[in-house]
């Protein structure tokens, strides 16, 4: 399996709960009310199995090995990579703090989370195509399968040392019981490994 492999796969696995916190703020908006449990589940999932982890990966290590073999890092995909990163962490920012209020009963922050959390599925949902279609693609052309390998380690490494030790089964459960809650397909058969080599419960 080819570090790109795992990052295809992970995208697979947050489209998925993108689809869910979507209905959570599609469900804010019809009803003025804020399902203030799914929407911290899905924030959790968001905060570390999104960006703790698969954005650590291609921040600490994929983006570098790129830049390695001479892809720009201040300027074109690299640059814009990173900057959807920082506005996604803006925004996963504005959403705790609107989860916050509106657990507290203050009835403007669940707006304030629907509107945050929707801009959040776009911007994300166009930065996972921008990556699967063209920087992955780039990627396999310029890595070695010696590059692919040591990334492959070294976010396993990254995993158990940084996440801890069964933190990648717990968030993809997560991700299962919101896909279920809401109603999402669950991932294809494509995404059968994640996470160098967890078993994803997202399948058919």
């Amino acid at each position: 399996m080819k570090a790109t492999d795992i990052l295809r796969s992970e995208h697979t696995i947050i489209l998925n709960v993108l689809g869910a916190l979507e209905r959570i703020a599609k469900n804010q908006r019809d009803s003025g009310d804020l399902e203030v449990t799914s929407a911290g589940e899905a924030l959790e999932f968001l905060q570390n199995f999104a960006d703790r982890c698969h954005h650590a990966k291609e921040e600490g290590q994929f983006f570098p090995a790129l830049a390695a073999h001479g892809l720009p890092v201040k300027v074109g995909p690299l640059a814009v990579m990173v900057a959807d990163h920082d506005r996604g962490r803006a925004l996963l920012a504005c959403m705790a703090k609107a989860l916050a209020g509106a657990s507290t009963q203050d009835p403007s922050t669940a707006a304030d989370f629907g509107i945050a959390a929707q801009s959040y599925v776009d911007l994300m949902r166009d930065h996972i195509d921008k990556e699967n279609d063209v920087l992955f693609p780039m990627g396999d052309e310029m890595l070695s399968d010696a590059d692919q390998t040591a990334l492959v380690e070294g976010f396993e490494r990254m995993e158990h040392e940084d996440m801890g030790a069964g933190a990648h089964e717990r968030f993809l459960d997560l991700a299962e019981k919101l896909c279920s809650r809401y109603g999402i397909d669950l991932a294809p058969a494509a995404v059968a490994a994640a996470c160098c080599g967890h078993h994803s419960p997202c399948k058919p």
